[in-house]
């Protein structure tokens, strides 16, 4: 989340008082389970990760979190990398509509 976060916290007037930082989400998220804290992930892991030890709760203010795909401009698009692509953008879509509100 970079920079994106503390200045999500300055900009609501919200001091941000951080204990810990982890590089990967999913350590956030399974020190949570655990019962460490709070944490802010990326909706990915929170929703492939559910565990009724955790609560989901939406962030505000909204933080965009992308993802892209990276393929090489001289080789030719190959029918299963696009029927891989269509999954992953169908699998995205059904995570996202469970997001709670």
């Amino acid at each position: 989340m970079g920079q994106l976060l503390p200045q999500a916290f300055r900009t609501s007037g919200v001091p941000l008082e951080a204990r810990f930082e982890a590089p990967l989400s999913m350590v956030v998220y399974e020190l949570v389970k655990q019962g460490a804290g709070i944490g802010l992930v990326d909706p990915y892991t929170a929703l492939t990760q559910v565990d009724e030890r955790v609560r989901l709760l939406r962030f505000v203010p909204t933080i965009p979190f992308n993802v892209a795909l990276l393929r090489p401009d001289t080789r030719p698009t190959n029918p299963a990398a696009e029927a891989l692509l269509e999954r992953m953008q169908a699998e995205r879509d059904r995570l996202m509509a469970r997001f709670p509100d």
